[in-house]
């Protein structure tokens, strides 16, 4: 678990906020075998003409009955137009107590 802390990103670019050109491509819930534990990856593509100077994939995981266990994130710097990013984002907590996950990304024009 000390491992995975090091890696993990937990605070949020308050400057960053929805961009129409960050489209998700894909997601999924994945364990590692590794010191990482539960994450999410997937990829992010920038559909815009226009590069951005930030972006931002934020996870938030619930437990069964709903309540939020967590918000875990991933970034990036630089993401040119037509780029394809693949994030992974480690998630601080049991996976046996991970009933569900909401995902959203972020960013800021470039």
């Amino acid at each position: 678990m000390v491992a995975a802390e090091a890696v993990v990103q937990q605070n949020p670019n308050e400057d960053a906020s929805s961009v129409d050109s960050l489209k998700l491509d894909s997601h999924e819930f994945v364990i590692k075998d590794s010191y990482k534990g539960p994450t999410v990856q997937g990829t992010a593509i920038n559909t815009g003409k226009n590069s951005l100077s930030y972006a931002e994939v934020r996870v938030r995981v619930y437990d069964d009955t709903g309540a939020q266990l967590g918000l875990y994130l991933d970034s990036t710097n630089d993401l040119s137009a037509g780029i394809t990013w693949q994030f992974e984002v480690v998630l601080l907590t049991s996976a046996s107590k991970i009933a569900s996950y909401d995902i959203a990304l972020v960013g800021i024009p470039g």
